[in-house]
C-alpha cells in the first residue's frame, strides 16, 4: 500500500465461488412450477406426483389403468402388463377419465361391450340409452358363465366342480363379455325372437324322450324341489307331496315346451309316479315324464332340492335311452 492510500476494505459476506455454488444447488432443486402443488419436489429436481397426477410438473391429470389388452411381450409369456385406459383408449388430460375405443368400456376400457340393438322400445332405459344384449339377456363375463348354470344356455359347466361350476381365471375372465339371452331370444344381441318348434313331418320312426326323476325323502320331508328346462324353473315350487299331474301342469306352461304360444301344439308332455302318489316317499318314487312332442333336441331338465329338508334324501334325473346294434352280435344296450 503506497503512502497516502487508504487500506482496502474487506468483502463483506461469502466469496464469489462459494455463492455462486449456493445459487447452484438451488436451481438444481428447484422443481418445475413447484409441481403445481400435485406433488413432492425431489432431491435431483423432478416431481413426484401424487396419485391421480402426471407430467414432467404434476399439471396433468393421470387416468385408471388395468391390464392391456394388447401389449409388447416383457419375456416369455409375460404380456397384458397394466396400461391406462387398457390400451384401448386415449386419457383426457384435464379430467381423468379415458376415452375408449368403439366396443370397449368402463373406467379403464378393460370390459368388452356387450352389444345392444334398438329395434323394439325395450332396447332403451328411462334415460334413452340403448340396453345391453337389447333389453332381453344378460350381459356376462367369461368368469361369470364358466361358473353359473341356467339350464339352457349354461349347462357345460354345471356339477362339474361342484356348485360353482368352472373356475376360469386367466387374464381376460372379466375383460371379454357376451350376451346370455332370455327364454325366448335369440342372437349377438339377444335381439331375435326365437320361432316355436314342432316335429319335423319329414322324418319317421322316431320315439319320445323320456326323462325319469327319482326322489326318495325320509319322514318328515318338508321344503320344496325347483326344476329346471329351457332356461326357467317351475314355479310355484314342488312339494314333495305335489303329484305326477301337478309336475306336468307346470312344466307344462314352460316356454321351452309350451312356445310362444302363437302356434297350438298337442299336450307337450305326460308325467307318471311308480308307485302312484307323491313325487317323493320314503321308499322312493320315480316319476316318467314324457316329451309328446319332438321338437329336436329337448334342453336339459334338471332337478335342484337343495331347499328339500329330511332326515335323508336322494333325488336325481336320469335319461333312459335304448339302441339297438344290427349286424351279427344283434342285441341291444340301455344309457342311462
Amino acid at each position: 500500500i503506497g503512502l497516502g492510500e487508504a487500506a482496502p476494505t474487506p468483502s463483506r459476506g461469502r466469496p464469489p465461488t462459494m455463492r455462486y455454488l449456493i445459487l447452484l444447488a438451488l436451481a438444481r432443486a428447484q422443481c418445475p412450477d413447484r409441481c403445481n402443488q400435485k406433488g413432492l419436489c425431489g432431491k435431483d429436481g423432478l416431481c413426484e406426483c401424487f396419485t391421480g397426477y402426471t407430467g414432467l410438473a404434476c399439471q396433468h391429470r393421470s387416468c385408471v389403468s388395468s391390464t392391456a389388452w394388447s401389449d409388447v411381450p416383457s419375456a416369455t409369456d409375460q404380456a397384458h402388463a397394466p396400461l391406462e385406459c387398457s390400451n384401448r383408449g386415449y386419457c383426457n388430460r384435464q379430467t381423468g377419465y379415458c376415452v375408449c375405443d368403439p366396443l370397449f368400456e368402463g373406467f379403464a376400457c378393460e370390459k368388452f361391450r356387450c352389444p345392444t340393438s334398438g329395434a323394439d322400445r325395450w332396447a332403451f332405459d328411462e334415460f334413452g340409452e340403448k340396453t345391453e344384449c337389447s333389453g332381453h339377456g344378460l350381459c356376462t363375463s367369461m368368469r361369470e358363465a364358466a361358473r353359473s348354470f341356467d339350464g339352457y344356455q349354461l349347462n357345460r359347466s354345471a356339477h362339474r366342480s361342484g356348485d360353482y361350476g368352472v373356475p376360469y381365471d386367466l387374464w381376460d375372465a372379466d375383460h371379454i363379455r357376451g350376451c346370455i339371452c332370455d327364454p325366448g331370444y335369440e342372437g349377438y344381441a339377444c335381439d331375435l325372437v326365437t320361432c316355436d318348434k314342432g316335429d319335423d313331418r319329414r322324418t319317421v320312426g322316431g320315439t319320445d324322450e323320456v326323462a325319469h326323476l327319482y326322489c326318495r325323502c325320509a319322514s318328515p320331508c318338508n321344503g320344496t324341489l325347483t326344476m329346471f328346462l329351457g332356461g326357467e324353473e317351475t314355479y310355484p315350487l314342488l312339494k314333495p307331496t305335489d303329484t305326477a299331474t301337478e309336475l306336468q301342469t307346470r312344466l307344462g306352461l314352460l316356454r321351452a315346451l309350451y312356445g310362444n304360444g302363437y302356434v297350438q301344439f298337442p299336450e307337450p308332455i305326460q308325467a307318471r309316479s311308480i308307485p302312484a302318489g307323491p313325487l317323493c316317499s320314503p321308499t322312493g318314487t320315480l316319476t316318467s315324464i314324457t316329451f309328446l312332442r319332438d321338437s329336436g333336441d329337448i334342453p336339459p331338465l334338471w332337478v335342484d332340492a337343495a331347499e328339500l329338508e329330511s332326515p335323508s334324501k336322494e333325488v336325481y334325473m336320469e335319461t333312459n335311452q335304448t339302441l339297438s346294434c344290427s349286424g351279427a352280435n344283434g342285441g341291444s344296450f340301455v344309457l342311462v
